[in-house]
């Protein structure tokens, strides 16, 4: 008996192309979910980023010499030395 005049070769084809449809969509739906979830990921590193600015510029100013110079003043009672308090050390070669 030949392949193609059995009764049965309609039903392989059927579940085959129905097998394949399933698959297409599963594999479609499982792209649009990643694709969603890279949208995410994407609007989460842009605000990484925009906070990261924000931090390197609240480092600039918290570091900045007129801030420290302050916090010496204010907090530990710094002050500039005096012309006779400096001492200049030269090193003889």
């Amino acid at each position: 008996m030949n392949f193609l005049e059995n009764k049965k070769l309609p039903w392989v084809l059927w579940l085959a192309i129905s097998a394949t449809c399933f698959a297409v969509i599963l594999t479609s739906y499982n792209a649009r979910q990643r694709f969603i979830e890279w949208q995410f990921l994407l609007s989460d590193a842009q605000a990484f980023e925009v906070e990261w600015g924000q931090l390197l510029l609240e480092k600039s100013t918290m570091a900045s010499y007129s801030r420290l110079e302050q916090i010496a003043a204010d907090k530990l009672n710094m002050t500039a030395p005096s012309k006779q308090q400096i001492v200049v050390v030269k090193v003889g070669y």
